[in-house]
């Protein structure tokens, strides 16, 4: 099976992070980015639950529970976005988006629209790319500003033992107004947001490769092992080897210079140098560490 990985237009950084195109039959996985739209080109090809689902426009958020999709053989385009992304650019409420669900024309026209769009462009990638870009970028331009949850969630990343309470007493924020931006901007509470920010941390730069205990960073704050995989299973619906069990040479990394970019079996892809390695910095979420809180 093969994924096509593109990168997003730079200006779309940190609310884009990439595009897939899949062709090949998917079997049941659980990818570990959080935030999806996914775009069924071809019809009726995508399943979750193992239920066949018709709409062929769906979310996934950071909320709700963790759910297997799959995919039957034919196109379908995945915008992988932050955790921010649906507040921030008006696409969704992210705390209405509860695990993996349809999403349809009589609510989001706009996401309908991008699909015909998509279907006009006849499976020629590099034309998808530029109509998903051509999409987003005057909807960044006009994205709602960066503000309290973005700074509350900085310090959470920088700090993943901060609690509330610490946050409360640091800015002179009640914990519910707390709370209530976080909930707003990610659907999620900061409790169960430094959770998942600790997860992403142990998984960072791991795809293409297996994922083990002994490589999680010191920085993910885990108790021990037994927390790492409780937490990969609550967050993933599933154990980190049983993750890795995808064969590795799936990912296809285009590089804007054409050049394609493939792990070895059992090893990371080396992005050094890469522009892929200068996109991700673009979503360094402690730059909001210098960030007022009003």
């Amino acid at each position: 099976m093969r994924i096509d990985a593109h990168l997003a237009h730079p200006d779309l950084a940190p609310e884009i992070a990439f595009y897939m195109t899949v062709r090949d039959a998917m079997p049941e996985s659980r990818f570990l980015r959080t935030s999806v739209i996914a775009f069924a080109v071809d019809p009726g090809i995508i399943h979750v639950e193992d239920a066949r689902i018709a709409e062929p426009v769906l979310l996934r958020s950071l909320t709700g529970p963790a759910q297997s999709s799959s995919k039957d053989e034919g196109l379908a385009v995945f915008v992988q976005c932050t955790g921010t992304a649906f507040s921030r650019l008006g696409i969704a409420d992210p705390g209405s988006v509860d695990g993996i669900q349809p999403a349809p024309r009589s609510d989001y026209p706009q996401l309908h629209s991008l699909l015909e769009e998509l279907r006009a462009c006849e499976g020629d990638d590099a034309a998808m790319v530029e109509t998903l870009d051509a999409f987003f970028l005057p909807r960044m331009k006009q994205a709602s500003p960066r503000g309290l949850a973005e700074r509350f969630r900085a310090e959470l990343v920088a700090e993943p033992d901060t609690s509330l309470a610490d946050l409360s007493a640091r800015h002179g924020k009640s914990e519910r107004t707390i709370q209530r931006a976080f909930k707003t901007r990610f659907g999620i509470t900061p409790r169960e947001y430094r959770s998942l920010s600790r997860l992403n941390i142990s998984t960072s730069g791991k795809l293409g490769s297996k994922l083990r205990w002994r490589d999680v960073s010191p920085d993910a704050h885990y108790a021990d092992q037994s927390h790492w995989i409780r937490e990969f299973r609550h967050f993933r619906g599933t154990t980190p080897s049983a993750f890795s069990a995808h064969t590795p040479d799936w990912w296809h990394y285009h590089e804007r210079s054409g050049k394609v970019l493939r792990a070895a079996r059992d090893a990371p892809i080396d992005f050094a140098g890469s522009d892929w390695e200068a996109q991700m910095a673009l979503f360094d979420t402690r730059r909001d560490l210098d960030r007022p809180v009003d």
